[in-house]
């Protein structure tokens, strides 16, 4: 919802590239729905509910277990999507800083949260055996971003 209000924010001034935010933020939101375990578990839980004899419950408990395998965070499997949806904000936070619509700092905290969050999702995935360096630029990059969450409301309710 966010990529909306700030589409709409930049419409006029900057259009292509924060479109092209837009788009790389519903691709990746797409990609996270389309490979997200959560509604097949479910279908499985309900199943795992209604089975009548141990055989069935150990097979639908295997099901489970290799499908959570596959969808578990921070593996190659989950990395597209996250990956899409970083570089969509990524580049949100670059037309906010060329928008002049939002301050500077806004856009240079977004940058630099969504950068960081973007190295501790490659590193996490890709060089699991820094995943504890991995968790300090996370860290940052949470922060960042929560407080570049703020400052954008801050200025999306000024423009109301």
């Amino acid at each position: 919802m966010l990529s909306f209000a700030l589409f709409a924010a930049h419409r006029t001034v900057n259009p292509g590239w924060a479109g092209l935010a837009l788009v790389i933020a519903a691709i990746g939101g797409a990609v996270f729905f389309a490979t997200n375990r959560s509604f097949a578990m479910l279908a499985l839980s309900n199943r795992y509910a209604t089975a009548t004899d141990d055989a069935q419950r150990a097979a639908l408990v295997a099901a489970g277990e290799a499908m959570l395998a596959v969808g578990e965070s921070h593996t190659p499997g989950t990395f597209l999507a996250f990956a899409l949806s970083l570089l969509a904000s990524l580049l949100m936070a670059w037309v906010l800083l060329r928008g002049g619509i939002f301050s500077r700092a806004s856009a240079y905290v977004g940058m630099l949260g969504f950068g960081f969050l973007l190295v501790f999702e490659i590193l996490s995935v890709f060089v699991p055996a820094l995943f504890d360096v991995a968790m300090i630029f996370a860290m940052l990059g949470g922060i960042a971003s929560i407080v570049w969450y703020f400052m954008v409301a801050r200025r999306l309710f000024q423009l109301a």
